[in-house]
């Protein structure tokens, strides 16, 4: 989904604006009153309960779904550790440049999701070309401009 925004004048204030585009259909208002209702809602914690755990479903889902995030040439260079040992926790709590206010929430928190981004996925340039030539999917000219075009994300 791509978002556009838009700033309107309306005589003595400013309006925002926005619509929601799938690739090819603008969509409804609706939905974008539907994402605009969870982008308000959306809070931060800042305190978790220690004995407190996360189904791993719940957790498999979570991890899932942050995965399947769009990525430049569907590189994909992000990995995701997800932790939950209390040691492994106290640990990167104390080691992580986290600051104070974040060292007792990665503690008491139930899983911990480290985020990993591949700083080097042109060494695996091979076979994603290999993957996208299998799936029949791309054109030739995208095929041929993938390995020239990606060089500008890594």
């Amino acid at each position: 989904f791509f978002f556009f925004f838009t700033l309107k004048p309306n005589n003595h204030h400013s309006t925002n604006h926005f619509w929601i585009f799938d690739g090819t259909n603008m969509l409804s208002k609706e939905a974008a009153n539907v994402f605009r209702s969870i982008a308000h809602v959306r809070h931060s914690c800042k305190r978790f309960q220690r004995d407190k755990s996360i189904p791993g479903h719940i957790l498999k889902d979570i991890i899932d779904t942050s995965l399947t995030s769009p990525s430049g040439f569907n590189i994909q260079p992000t990995n995701v550790i997800l932790i939950q040992n209390q040691k492994i926790k106290d640990e990167l709590s104390k080691s992580a440049m986290l600051g104070p206010g974040n060292m007792f929430r990665t503690r008491d928190a139930s899983a911990v999701a480290v985020f990993l981004s591949d700083l080097e996925p042109h060494k695996r340039l091979g076979r994603i070309m290999e993957l996208e030539k299998q799936s029949g999917v791309r054109t030739k000219d995208y095929l041929a401009m993938l390995p020239v075009v990606s060089t500008f994300l890594m």
